[in-house]
């Protein structure tokens, strides 16, 4: 009876800290990279966008991955392909820093604000995978008795990693340079892709 108590217990601790990380990391960001984008003399507009980009994400992808692990039956595995995608989209904005140059290309430019946006839009498309198929375990782990308290538990998880990361990133802004930011962000973004392997 220990054991399996013991199991349950970790497993708990385990899917709260992949999810407390994996929203962590997306609130760093997108804090962030609103000042960031708000410093950089960006239009309120755009600062807007830092923000919308991750839900306009979300609400593109999330049923793309939910439908993905329904048909392959691999949920861990798409958390953890989508995790380590998120982690690795990450990576750019090191070398962007607070705001990159304008992207010039043929007929067209891109003011650097517009780079962050974007990178957010692609953080969001992996990160998001995250989302139904770890709601999809929680709900099946609760079983039909105690699924409330379950998705109960991994919602107050989230919400540690939400209000977590809003307090920290605060701290965070005074003391790290931009590509330090990203490169904690990536590395709590890791952690929670290693809590879901």
């Amino acid at each position: 009876m220990t054991g399996v108590f013991v199991s349950e217990g970790r497993q708990r601790v385990v899917i709260a800290v992949a999810g407390a990380t994996r929203f962590m990391a997306g609130i760093l960001m997108g804090t962030g990279m609103a000042v960031y984008a708000g410093d950089a003399g960006g239009s309120a507009f755009a600062v807007s966008m830092v923000l919308t980009a991750y839900f306009v994400g979300m609400t593109v992808f999330a049923p793309v991955w939910g439908a993905v692990a329904d048909v392959t039956g691999r949920r861990r595995a798409v958390m953890v392909a989508t995790g380590t995608l998120a982690t690795l989209a990450v990576l750019p904005l090191v070398a962007v820093g607070e705001v990159g140059p304008p992207v010039r290309l043929p007929g067209l430019t891109v003011d650097g604000v517009w780079v962050l946006i974007g990178l957010r839009g692609l953080y969001a498309v992996f990160a998001v995978g995250f989302v139904p198929v770890m709601l999809s375990v929680v709900s099946a782990r609760g079983g039909a008795d105690g699924r409330g308290r379950s998705l109960g538990f991994f919602n107050s998880a989230r919400a540690v990693g939400f209000s977590g990361g809003q307090v920290a990133v605060g701290t965070l802004l005074g003391l790290l340079a931009p590509s330090s930011l990203y490169l904690l962000i990536a590395a709590v973004s890791l952690l929670s892709t290693l809590a879901a392997a």
